[in-house]
């Protein structure tokens, strides 16, 4: 901007400019794209920290058909080159996923790729993240930085990371729990490389779907451990379900049916036991996704604290360890 200040005088303009860039008109929930269609990539948004590496739409890659999207650095012409050191960039959709909270399942195929080195230290990483539309985006710098800040920040809500050394296309299932309205999805691609390689292959990313998971699996598992008991609770409204836990020495799952969203655990193995549970909510003749798992440890069998002097020659049973 710059003031008028006659018809013949003008001020400089001003040192203050700024960018902005319209919104997306979301896609509607269900959602399936496997890139042959051109109009609906031109519906996606990319952001990069170097300008000479993208997200492009093109046939270098597929898992199906003929068209993907992969990350190139000339235009899509093909995936995989010599990329500078930590390259990062992100392509990204708006979704409505409606009035009221839901969950989704977003499945997709994809590849991280692979680098032509012999360091450690190097490697590849996708994430994938679902962020609100309204948040301001910010350009990428080096390192982890999305265009919503550090991907290894708390303040990105990261759904999943793929952190692979593999040029083979993988399927994937990632959750959306208690989702609604706008937002938006994006897939973040970086590289964490000591100099410049040559890649045997970059990420691509090939048939995204989006579909609502009709019984809701449970979420905010809490658990409170005693000695041989643990009190567990979560969120749910389904009329009953099937509560899984095992120490972590066990290779399977023992099984619960409940019809409450809350569940003392009895005759549990005291003295510090590791054990794992998790929960699935059962809806009419279906059954939902295994829940998040969550961590309890027992305490002390006779629940007290040794004093001195203390002799202990492990002989018999170990109870407070």
């Amino acid at each position: 901007v710059r003031v008028a200040c006659s018809i013949v005088d003008s001020s400089e303009y001003s040192t203050d400019g700024c960018r902005f860039t319209t919104s997306q008109v979301p896609a509607a929930i269900p959602y399936a794209y496997d890139f042959e269609n051109a109009n609906e990539w031109n519906n996606w948004q990319t952001n990069n920290n170097q300008s000479s590496v993208n997200w492009y739409r093109g046939n270098a890659a597929a898992s199906q058909g003929s068209y993907s999207i992969y990350v190139s650095n000339n235009n899509g012409t093909s995936i995989g080159s010599v990329f500078n050191t930590n390259v990062n960039t992100t392509a990204y959709r708006d979704f409505n996923f409606g009035a009221t909270d839901t969950s989704c399942m977003l499945s997709f195929s994809a590849k991280v790729g692979h680098f032509n080195t012999s360091y450690s230290s190097d490697y590849c990483a996708l994430a994938i993240v679902l962020e609100d539309p309204a948040r301001i985006l910010e350009n990428s710098n080096d390192g982890f930085v999305s265009p919503w800040g550090n991907i290894h920040s708390n303040d990105v809500n990261v759904l999943s990371v793929i952190n692979l050394d593999d040029t083979a296309w993988h399927d994937y299932d990632v959750v959306l729990d208690h989702v609604s309205g706008i937002k938006r999805i994006g897939f973040y691609w970086c590289n964490k490389l000591s100099s410049y390689y040559q890649l045997t292959d970059a990420a691509a990313i090939d048939n995204i779907t989006i579909d609502y998971i009709a019984c809701l699996r449970p979420s905010n598992l809490e658990g409170t451990a005693y000695a041989t008991r643990a009190d567990l609770s979560w969120n749910s409204s389904a009329s009953a379900y099937l509560l899984h836990y095992r120490t972590s020495l066990d290779s399977t799952y023992n099984t619960i049916y409940t019809t409450s969203n809350t569940y003392t655990l009895t005759n549990l193995v005291p003295g510090g036991t590791n054990y794992t549970w998790a929960v699935q909510a059962i809806c009419g003749a279906d059954t939902s996704i295994m829940s998040e798992v969550a961590t309890f440890s027992t305490e002390c069998f006779n629940g007290t604290i040794s004093s001195f002097p203390f002799v202990e020659n492990f002989e018999g049973t170990i109870d407070c360890w």
